[in-house]
């Protein structure tokens, strides 16, 4: 749960950064991308947020959490390709001698609140 935490605790640090007090009560969608190769699962993350958001001013927020693509370079057949599961060979070739470049493990890609107009 470490992770989790770790993950719901910039979502709420970005959060209280952009939301002014009126957004608070408007319906808020924050879309994450999770790295396929994290040790954070959609589900623990969700449940996580859901308990911590109880303790703030965040419940009216849904957590959307999508699949983060990554790079595979393979350095036999020399191709590259995207992929968003845990994967160890390539697509193409089948050989194990991969490259997977990731950069970044976890991060928000948007915040949409809704207007009441």
């Amino acid at each position: 749960m470490m992770h989790e935490t770790k993950f719901v605790s910039q979502i709420f640090a970005v959060l209280t950064q952009k939301l002014d007090k009126s957004s608070i009560l408007k319906k808020i969608t924050v879309t994450v991308r999770l790295s396929p190769f994290s040790h954070v699962s959609a589900k623990t993350l969700k449940e996580t947020f859901k308990q911590l958001a109880e303790g703030k001013n965040f419940k009216n927020i849904e957590l959307k959490v999508l699949p983060l693509q990554l790079l595979l370079d393979c350095k036999n057949c020399k191709r590259t390709v995207f992929i968003m599961e845990k994967k160890f060979i390539c697509p193409f070739c089948n050989s194990s001698n991969i490259e997977i470049k990731m950069d970044k493990e976890f991060f928000i890609e948007t915040i949409e609140v809704e207007d009441n107009k």
